[in-house]
């Protein structure tokens, strides 16, 4: 287990930065980006991203499975023809695309995204071949260089979008530059390889066997990035294009909470992967129950305050210029509260793809049918509601067919009666930190004191109503580098 919780603190710590370095992007592109033409730029994104989660093929999933196979030969033969099938859906992926662009453009009211979406389809190739490649790394235990390559090539990134912009460079030359940052990934990743890419036979069995394996995986992806994207496309297409920056501003999941969600799925993937191969049920069980109350623990009462300061907060970060993302940053955040555990870990590692996307697939039509109308009624607000109660729908759906795959019940994956009295303590003190704000003269110092002092509340409360201990939380702390801030604040306890 300690060798899962240092894994986690490297891939943490190196989202953190990138989530630091992204938090200090996003208020530029705010105050120096016209409103549609950072539309424009996210609708480009949004679209291409569409399209690598559709020509994915769940790849970057089934290659743990690929890699726990104990022949070397036919190892290196699987691994070697899930790049090359990989390499050739990727050219597929991206004629389509780059054929459909027109279209894409006018049923997005925009048409300058046909040719800025022409010239960025290219990184769908080296974006869906640096996510096999991380997924070997993570395989591999490699999380150092996983974290090392990430910082760097973010920081790579967004030097080269402030690059451009202070320049006067326009959207073409931007996205010229993000394919050269994401060429420049792959090419670090293949040659930090642990394990030889291409020295297996190349076998069109093989291949065919591959790519069937991953189809339902893609038919799933695809109803699962338009279950996500599917507010952003409607909005775009039933309002316009400023209407969809200013959801895109809004339907951001807060960076730092995000990464401890992330971070743990990434490494527990592995083992989740590695006990249900083992027929090690209990395992799964105690790793998921364990490692769902941890991130709650620490999401939970920093996610209640932010969303009960969250005016004050979006004025600073993003200034006056997206005030309307209010209410779309509010309840989009929401879905943090599900961010404590995979619910397709198990799904995955016993084969059951199909029935992942028999289940992506009717909650999009669920979603795709309350987003129409929610957003003819409530505009973007309407859009955020519809995805928020979709994606509970989905986890909820996902969790009750991963408790039956290995003979479970619901609570056995959760702390439930721990996880709502942390929401309570947490709402308590925060609604009580705004009446102390408004009534000391709410200044955006004052805010940041009232931060550290809900913080330090917080934590004593569950501590002393015996929800966690102040053991549990020291140790979970000095186990992973990037919450030492806290387990500063907690030893003064």
């Amino acid at each position: 287990m300690s060798s899962i919780k240092n894994r986690v603190s490297f891939i943490g710590i190196g989202q953190l930065l990138n989530a630091l370095v992204n938090i200090l992007l996003l208020p530029y592109l705010a105050r120096t980006l016209e409103v549609d033409v950072y539309g424009t730029y996210g609708q480009v994104l949004l679209v291409c991203g569409v399209f690598q989660a559709i020509f994915a093929f769940g790849f970057s999933k089934l290659i743990y499975n690929y890699l726990n196979d104990k022949s070397d030969k036919s190892k290196e033969s699987l691994v070697t023809n899930t790049i090359i099938s990989c390499f050739l859906l990727s050219i597929l992926g991206i004629a389509i695309l780059y054929f459909g662009t027109e279209l894409i453009a006018s049923k997005m009211k925009n048409m300058r995204l046909a040719y800025l979406l022409s010239i960025y389809s290219l990184s769908i190739l080296f974006n869906l071949l640096s996510e096999i490649i991380f997924s070997i790394l993570n395989h591999f235990h490699k999380v150092k260089d996983i974290a090392l390559i990430g910082v760097i090539v973010n920081l790579f990134r967004v030097g080269i979008l402030i690059m451009l912009i202070q320049f006067g460079f326009g959207l073409e030359n931007i996205f010229i530059g993000l394919i050269i940052v994401s060429s420049i990934q792959f090419i670090i990743l293949w040659i930090r390889s642990p394990i030889p890419l291409f020295d297996g036979k190349i076998e069109l069995n093989t291949m065919g066997v591959i790519i069937s394996k991953g189809l339902p995986l893609s038919m799933s992806g695809i109803t699962t990035i338009l279950l996500v994207q599917t507010d952003g496309i409607m909005i775009s297409s039933l309002i316009d294009t400023s209407a969809y920056a200013i959801y895109r501003m809004g339907a951001i999941p807060i960076p730092f909470l995000f990464i401890i969600y992330s971070s743990v799925i990434t490494i527990t993937m592995t083992d989740v992967t590695k006990y249900f191969h083992q027929g090690k049920f209990d395992e799964i069980l105690s790793l998921k129950k364990k490692w769902s109350f941890s991130v709650a623990i620490l999401i939970y009462p920093t996610l209640i305050f932010i969303l009960v300061f969250a005016k004050e907060i979006l004025s600073i970060y993003l200034g006056p210029k997206y005030s309307g993302s209010l209410w779309i940053f509010i309840i989009y955040n929401f879905i943090l509260f599900l961010r404590i555990t995979d619910y397709r870990d198990i799904l995955i590692a016993s084969g059951k793809t199909k029935s992942i996307l028999i289940t992506d697939l009717v909650v999009f039509l669920f979603n795709l049918l309350m987003n129409y109308f929610l957003i003819i009624k409530m505009g973007a607000v309407g859009a955020v509601i519809a995805s928020i109660i979709s994606y509970y729908s989905l986890a909820f759906m996902l969790q009750i067919q991963a408790a039956k795959t290995i003979n479970a019940r619901l609570r056995d994956f959760f702390e439930f009666g721990k996880l709502f009295k942390v929401i309570g303590v947490s709402v308590s003190v925060a609604f009580l930190a705004y009446i102390l704000f408004f009534s000391l003269g709410s200044s955006n110092f004052l805010l940041f004191f009232i931060s550290l002092l809900y913080i330090v509340l917080v934590y004593f409360a569950l501590i002393k109503l015996k929800i966690v201990s102040i053991e549990q939380l020291l140790t979970f702390t000095s186990q992973h580098k990037i919450l030492f801030p806290l387990k500063f604040i907690l030893s003064k306890v």
